[in-house]
């Protein structure tokens, strides 16, 4: 993280820990997961550290307040295995789940997801926001590709190499091919979606 020179980890000892990658000097260790740490990712502009692990919680901790952990959001039922922060509203995050979920975020959460959505037939292991100009949330998991809309999320969508195709409100899955999924934050979906390898 350049902006305090610092390199923080996370490892299967349950521990966070943060280092001056100038000096080497371990700066901050933090305790409060209780199983393995999955992923550590730094805000961007607020002074967080957001964590996940396979206690199946999210811990948000502020480095401006002695590195306290300020929550902890415990609505997953598995390990949640990835987390990414929307770049185009820093305010929201997304959370990847071996209960076959992801769930969307806001800092300001008490406890309960803006958004669960449901789409994946197994674990999902990966996600991250499409950093283009669709307002896309991109997804790895045990299962075949599904897209998910999120302002709609009753509606399965499907990708094949010929496109979206769209029957009576949901979406065929015309070809099973592995491990990604996408979300759509737009209320509307074209058919002409096909070059699905060229977003990711």
């Amino acid at each position: 993280m350049a902006r305090k020179q610092w390199v923080i980890t996370g490892s299967d000892d349950l521990m966070i820990r943060v280092f001056n990658y100038n000096t080497m000097e371990k700066i901050k260790t933090l305790e409060g997961h209780t199983d393995f740490i999955r992923s550590v990712v730094i805000h961007p502009t607020q002074p967080y550290i957001i964590s996940t692990g396979d206690d199946a919680t999210i811990k948000i901790w502020d480095w401006d307040n002695n590195f306290n952990c300020i929550k902890t959001l415990e609505e997953h039922v598995h390990f949640v295995m990835m987390l990414a922060i929307n770049p185009k509203d820093l305010n929201t995050f997304a959370s990847a789940s071996l209960d076959k979920t992801i769930k969307v975020w806001s800092l300001s959460s008490t406890g309960k997801a803006n958004f669960t959505l449901s789409g994946h037939q197994s674990g999902v292991n990966c996600l991250d926001y499409f950093k283009g100009d669709k307002p896309y949330l991109i997804s790895g998991g045990d299962d075949k590709y599904i897209l998910n809309e999120m302002k709609m999320s009753k509606f399965t969508l499907g990708w094949s190499r010929s496109g979206i195709i769209k029957l009576n409100n949901a979406f065929k899955l015309l070809k099973a091919t592995p491990t990604i999924s996408l979300a759509s934050f737009s209320t509307l979906i074209s058919p002409s979606l096909s070059p699905v390898k060229s977003i990711i």
